[in-house]
């Protein structure tokens, strides 16, 4: 006989949008110059409003999508916010590595793993159940497995 377990575990992603653009804004970008990011918050902003939904939906068809219109709606202006003049040649060129670097990182996305236990994430859990949820989770990793759960620490060690 089997018992359901209402056990669920989840892969989520989380965008530290603000902090991404705060560097763009300060290292990136040259404010003081006219136009849609004219003075701070307003990349942030616009971030926000373009790319952050996309990317905390965990569709990997919408963060392109949404890439690619930010893209075609901001990148004239960010350009021309550059802090070089593009007759700067080698200052302008290593401004424009940074910038791609900045725009298509990933250095800003975080990955959590969660557990949870009839709704209940893990965490919030007592010691005893959460050793109960894990132990669960484990016989539920390894279904196929026929030994003994003794017999496999005791050969695992």
């Amino acid at each position: 006989m089997r018992v359901r377990v209402p056990l669920a575990s989840q892969v989520r992603r989380f965008v530290g949008v603000q902090t991404c653009d705060s560097f763009a804004e300060q290292e990136l970008l040259d404010r003081r110059k006219t136009g849609p990011f004219y003075g701070r918050g307003s990349l942030i902003a616009a971030a926000i409003e373009a790319l952050k939904p996309a990317w905390e939906t965990n569709s990997a068809a919408k963060v392109p999508a949404a890439m690619t219109a930010f893209i075609a709606r901001y990148l004239k202006d960010l350009l021309s916010h550059a802090p070089y003049a593009p007759q700067q040649q080698a200052e302008y060129r290593a401004w424009a590595q940074q910038f791609a670097h900045w725009l298509f990182g990933t250095d800003y996305i975080t990955v959590r793993y969660e557990i949870s236990y009839d709704g209940v994430d893990i965490h919030k859990l007592s010691p005893g159940t959460r050793g109960i949820v894990l132990l669960l989770h484990y016989l539920a990793l390894d279904d196929s497995d026929d030994r003994s759960l003794i017999s496999q620490a005791a050969g695992s060690g």
